[in-house]
């Protein structure tokens, strides 16, 4: 799971050789630094869709799971949304920061004559040119602003896509007959799937909320 550090470090690396060959390219990169702060910041929305799937996903692996003796067939879909096995792939990952290189990011600046220079006069008759825009910095920065949302949404569906399979099967539960109990996931058990092999842990952890992780799973 991608953490704050990560992404500012790669950001640091980028704008620092810009500046070296630049230094007025420097506070063009100021908004995609806030952007990621406010990305990284609490986010009680997220806390409450990361509280919900979780409890989502141990239902839905349970009546999955659970095999009794009369094998009733409950109908559980199989459309699984994206990040259903992975929870890491719910949130956004700064793929096309970590990509960029130095010199990519620098050759992307746009150079023009600022407006209070274009109208102004000077000895030679012409503003200097200065760097006045970045479509890569410009990119990023929409992106990671509207990823939050895009990121709780995803979590969402995860968390409905559960009750939905269950709210379907529900009839079957209450009026058949599944038979004897053979075999069902005990809770550390679940607890395991969800926390570390659908990386709920690694989630929680890099996002520093405050989301429950079960005491037996903590190092």
């Amino acid at each position: 799971m991608i953490t704050k550090e990560q992404v500012l470090e790669k950001l640091n690396t980028l704008k620092e050789y810009s500046v070296k060959q630049d230094p007025a390219t420097e506070p063009l990169f100021k908004p995609v630094y806030t952007a990621v702060n406010s990305y990284f910041s609490a986010n009680p929305s997220l806390e409450d869709a990361m509280r919900d799937v979780i409890k989502s996903l141990y239902m839905d692996i349970m009546n999955r799971t659970t095999i009794c003796s009369n094998h009733l067939d409950y109908g559980l879909p199989t459309n699984f949304p994206k990040g259903y096995n992975d929870l890491e792939k719910c949130f956004y990952q700064f793929a096309s920061i970590f990509k960029a290189t130095e010199k990519e990011v620098f050759d992307a600046f746009v150079y023009g004559v600022p407006k209070t220079s274009a109208t102004s006069t000077s000895t030679s008759g012409a503003g200097q040119k200065v760097p006045i825009s970045n479509p890569l910095l410009t990119e990023w920065t929409a992106e990671i602003t509207a990823a939050p949302q895009t990121d709780v949404d995803n979590l969402n569906a995860i968390a409905e896509f559960c009750k939905s399979g269950a709210e379907g099967s529900s009839l079957i539960r209450l009026f058949e007959d599944p038979g004897k109990l053979e075999q069902m996931k005990s809770t550390s058990d679940l607890a395991n799937i969800i926390y570390i092999e659908r990386k709920a842990t690694s989630v929680i952890k890099a996002r520093k909320l405050k989301t429950h992780i079960p005491t037996y799973l903590k190092e």
